[in-house]
């Protein structure tokens, strides 16, 4: 499998969280036939911090936030997802891709006088 993009680039709003629907979809695309043409998805190397915010379907590629930003506390993020077909068998074949993300600040703090 190949994915569309090496890098995949996203900003979102901090205290911003839609958990209904997927923020972005990660494809990635395998010329084979038959079952080794499947995909699947999973996040490399997931730091705490990706774990807490990000989880990715496994089938489809969707990528969901699970948890809203602050961006007093983190301003970016990145990892890398991996695509490999040819489940449960050996040679398993993939690719990576890397995910980063800017988080926009909004005007949510009192001044301090």
């Amino acid at each position: 499998p190949k994915f569309d993009q090496s890098v995949y680039k996203f900003q979102i709003y901090e205290n911003n969280l839609n958990n209904e629907k997927p923020f972005a979809i990660l494809k990635a695309r395998d010329s084979d036939k038959f079952n080794n043409s499947y995909v699947q998805y999973k996040i490399l190397n997931q730091s705490p911090e990706s774990a807490i915010y990000f989880e990715i379907n496994q089938r489809t590629g969707e990528l969901m936030q699970l948890k809203e930003f602050d961006y007093e506390k983190i301003k970016s993020i990145q990892f890398q997802v991996i695509a490999y077909d040819n489940f449960n068998k050996t040679p398993s074949l993939n690719s990576t891709c890397l995910v980063q993300i800017e988080i926009i600040d909004l005007n949510d703090n009192r001044p301090l006088l």
